[in-house]
């Protein structure tokens, strides 16, 4: 008996002695979501944000003749004139299946008196959105011409506004 007693002695001490150990988890869950990005490259006048899909462009004083902003072309007709240039838009996609999008373009606010907005010649409006293409290619450069047509009737005034992109995939 005494040698049993000292042989449970023995595993019990070397049981003890060994080193304690513990587990944990974490659980994760999410929704993975599809994403698409407009990439907008305005290389225009005063321009900043390039690149991104917030592109601000200054194009400081402009008139029927004189000097004309860095990229910008002006057309005088009899009528009216205009100043325009070429913008870059590329929509990317990620964790979508979808082959393609369309892209339409609205103005945030009413234009001035005798002031016309135009992508790609389509008049530009605050009310509803043109559409600049019902298959665009994602990765690939959208280059669409932005124009503002001013009439020779038009008063002086300031040319503010913004043009919404929107890119849905199709």
């Amino acid at each position: 008996m005494k040698r049993f007693l000292l042989s449970l002695v023995a595993v019990l001490s070397a049981t003890s002695a060994s080193a304690a150990t513990d587990n944990g988890t974490v659980s994760l869950t999410g929704t993975l979501e599809s994403s698409l990005t407009i990439a907008i490259t305005a290389n225009i006048g005063a321009s900043s944000g390039s690149g991104t899909s917030t592109v601000s462009v200054g194009l400081g004083t402009i008139a029927k003749s004189g000097a004309v902003p860095i990229a910008v072309v002006r057309t005088v007709q009899t009528t009216d004139w205009k100043v325009g240039a070429l913008i870059g838009i590329v929509v990317s996609k990620a964790n979508l299946n979808s082959s393609s999008y369309t892209l339409t373009a609205q103005l945030a606010s009413s234009t001035p008196a005798g002031i016309t907005w135009k992508l790609n010649d389509v008049a530009l409006s605050h009310l509803s959105p043109i559409t600049l293409t019902s298959a665009g290619v994602y990765a690939e450069s959208l280059m669409p011409l932005w124009e503002v047509v001013i009439a020779n009737s038009a008063a002086p005034t300031s040319i503010n506004n913004t043009i919404h992109f929107t890119a849905t995939s199709n």
